[in-house]
């Protein structure tokens, strides 16, 4: 089969991340794959390239519908037999492609966040996806249901496919944090939704008690207005020396093996690729009950749920971390360790996606 994986971009972030592995996994099939972007960024096209799999960009011209066009086009010089798009704008730009497409090519969108309520665009999206994707897949059982609860035509052509991790890269390190304060990891694009203002306010109330411990966020990439926000309150309380705010990385494991909790305070989710490696490298983690969290994350037994709009909520959360003894947060990691393993394996999500395109394969067009 000859397919096309369809985003945005190959920046550093979650989606980049399982697409460019989705890739890889295809190509190691025996599909022929090619990875379409429109967006110049890069951070995962090496890592492709060293795997076989050709990378195209396409230039981003007049507005929406000119972006599809040249996409359209690229799709039929590759003669694509199936095109797997991420992420809304994407999808809705395949959903174009294929009309304006003379070939005609199976479609699967995919869904990565969980959006408690739709908006006008999400409904229109979905009306869309109705009449030109073949499929859509998301990536958390929680937006899922939220899918087909609220277009129940979608029920027959909406399933879960949850993320995969290297079980093999992450794994638990065999160091043991015994001394000075907690250390509390972060790796998230920081932006609102992801609720970085929100877990400063928690560390200044965890400050005035005068609890040891240290937040590092992993996830700046550029300069914003939200950026310069959380820079500013993080002066204004006097939180230099507990709570830094660092550029994205690479080398996300070495973050993990310095880590004694993973934490996550978004808004809302998907499924998060950091969290899943989180728990797949051994680590108690912290994080908002929202979407899936609560199927990986077991309060008490390998970390914490806590309220993402409630500071109180969270900084009580976190002042209990910091009062845990380290045994316990070990012991926790240990059972995170466990349920990765069940949920997270390479295997399935390759056996799941290979499943799918051998069913769309069987279809007529």
């Amino acid at each position: 089969m000859r397919i096309v994986c369809f985003l945005r971009s190959l920046g550093l972030g979650g989606i980049e991340r399982q697409m460019s592995g989705l890739a890889v996994i295809l190509k190691e099939a025996g599909h022929d794959v090619v990875v379409m972007k429109y967006i110049s960024e890069d951070f995962y096209r090496s890592y492709l390239e060293e795997n076989g799999v050709r990378v195209e960009h396409i230039d981003k011209k007049w507005g929406s519908l000119g972006t599809s066009l040249a996409v359209a086009r690229k799709l039929e010089e590759f003669s694509a037999d199936i095109v797997i798009s991420f992420a809304p704008s994407p999808g809705l730009k395949a959903c174009y492609a294929k009309l304006m497409c003379r070939r005609k090519f199976r479609l699967v969108v995919s869904e990565r966040n969980y959006l408690r309520r739709f908006h006008i665009n999400d409904w229109y999206r979905f009306i869309v996806y109705r009449l030109l994707a073949d499929r859509i897949v998301s990536n958390s059982h929680a937006q899922m249901q939220h899918i087909i609860s609220s277009f129940p035509m979608l029920e027959g052509k909406t399933s879960c496919i949850v993320n995969f991790v290297d079980l093999e890269k992450h794994k638990p390190s065999h160091r043991h944090h015994q001394e000075g304060p907690v250390r509390l990891s972060v790796i998230s694009r920081l932006c609102r939704r992801k609720n970085t203002h929100g877990l400063i306010k928690a560390a200044k109330e965890l400050k005035d008690k005068g609890l040891s411990f240290h937040i590092s966020w992993y996830g700046s990439t550029r300069e914003t207005r939200y950026l310069r926000k959380c820079m500013k309150t993080i002066e204004k309380y006097g939180l230099k020396d507990v709570f830094e705010i660092l550029e994205a990385t690479r080398d996300v494991k070495s973050i993990y093996e310095e880590t004694d909790v993973f934490c996550l305070p978004s808004f809302y989710e998907g499924t998060s690729n950091s969290m899943c490696e989180a728990l797949a490298s051994g680590l108690a983690v912290a994080c908002s009950d929202v979407s899936d969290n609560a199927l990986y994350v077991k309060h008490g037994k390998n970390g914490w749920l806590f309220n993402p709009h409630s500071v109180a909520d969270m900084a009580g959360t976190l002042e209990e971390i910091i009062s845990s003894r380290r045994e316990t947060l070990q012991a926790y990691g240990r059972e995170s360790r466990l349920i990765a393993e069940e949920k997270f394996p390479i295997e399935r999500f390759n056996r799941e996606y290979i499943g799918l395109i051998e069913d769309l394969s069987k279809a007529e067009l």
